[in-house]
């Protein structure tokens, strides 16, 4: 088994254990991160394929093997992409996406178009042009995801998010490695350059691309496997979480945020945040558009300026999320707290009168659904 199988099978095995533990996710702890799961679950075939491609004799069924292997993995890249995404915001930045199947585009065009039998410089560019594609691809991708992860190490200062970002950009560099060897060589084959020691060793170097990204592979996968809640960490500031039933009372509520000292003062001499009169607000402003407007969908969403209101409802239940920024995985964690107390408490979620106590497992269901939410400032329950 040369190298290349060895890493293939190494890197296989830990995405194996790794598209384990997303299932687990997915079907236990009800956290569906269905881009990132297909991404590993279709790197895992790929890097195991690549053991059995490694022994495969035969020049012309080698290309074609390598030319679908490469089409999938950028369509991996796609997948980690609208992950990376995600991360940060509940929708898709449309000039980026444009551009990234541009490139997925001249990848698939000129894969394709190197199989026909075309004059020599001719084919040769064909394949640069190939290659091109890809490493575009694959570089803006995990260019535009370390950046993503560098912000949230701004806001969040966690060490996982520079080991990532650190990891990303391995990654983007080896794309450019492996694009610089190509040109190289497209160079020699049309003639500009002439064969030299100086080539012989870039063409041997060709490898050193793959598996620095391996390597960076590796990292990233290693620490979503160890630590796979670090998903729904959510990078932006959260103010408040507030819980209500159906006619707008009060659960829960907890504020993470300070304000100025006048205001604190007077949360604590008081002992409230006004929570009990979120929840009626809301469903009268949610009533008052179903009413006048005809909408026949609850109210969803408040903008500020400078803050978020997400609001995600059963029919017996909403939360309430004040925010800097809204993303998809915040959503995703609302939406399974709000399912949970809706299963485990429905008949005390008809009560038009709560008592104290009547919710006893909540903030666990709170605490499970948002692993990172730092200790409240104000807590009302």
């Amino acid at each position: 088994m040369n190298e290349v199988s060895l890493s293939s099978l190494i890197l296989s095995i830990l995405l194996f254990i790794f598209s384990l533990t997303l299932t687990y996710q997915s079907i236990f702890k009800k956290r569906k991160t269905w881009f990132f799961n297909l991404a590993v679950y279709l790197s895992f075939l790929l890097t195991l394929s690549e053991v059995v491609r490694s022994a495969v004799t035969g020049k012309d069924l080698s290309l074609i093997l390598i030319t679908i292997a490469l089409i999938i993995w950028s369509l991996i890249y796609i997948l980690l992409f609208l992950f990376f995404q995600q991360l940060v915001s509940n929708t898709i930045n449309p000039i980026l996406t444009i551009v990234i199947f541009l490139f997925y585009f001249i990848e698939i065009e000129f894969g394709i178009l190197q199989f026909f039998d075309y004059p020599g410089i001719i084919n040769y560019l064909y394949i640069l042009l190939w290659d091109l594609g890809y490493d575009s691809l694959g570089f803006i991708i995990f260019i535009y995801g370390a950046i993503v992860h560098f912000r949230i190490l701004k806001r969040s200062k966690n060490i996982e998010a520079g080991i990532i970002t650190s990891a990303l950009i391995v990654i983007a560099f080896g794309f450019v490695w492996g694009f610089t060897i190509d040109f190289f060589i497209f160079l020699e084959n049309i003639g500009v350059l002439v064969s030299s020691n100086f080539l012989s060793i870039i063409k041997k170097s060709l490898l050193s691309g793959d598996i620095i990204k391996a390597l960076g592979i590796l990292v990233f996968t290693g620490v979503y496997v160890f630590r796979p809640n670090y998903i729904f960490k959510h990078p932006f500031k959260i103010d408040s979480l507030i819980i209500y039933n159906r006619i707008g009372l009060p659960i829960y509520g907890a504020k993470y945020t300070k304000s100025n000292t006048e205001e604190e003062k007077e949360i604590t001499e008081k002992k409230s945040y006004h929570f009990e009169l979120i929840g009626g607000a809301i469903n009268a402003l949610s009533e008052f558009i179903i009413t006048t407007a005809g909408s026949k969908k609850k109210l969803n969403e408040i903008n500020t300026e400078d803050k978020i209101i997400k609001i995600v409802s059963t029919d017996l239940c909403s939360i309430v999320v004040m925010s800097d920024k809204i993303s998809f995985f915040l959503i995703q964690s609302m939406k399974r707290v709000v399912n949970l107390i809706t299963k485990k408490y429905p008949k005390e979620l008809e009560e038009k009168h709560l008592e104290d106590d009547i919710f006893p497992d909540i903030k666990k269901m709170i605490k499970d659904s948002f692993p990172f939410l730092p200790k409240p400032v104000y807590e009302y329950s």
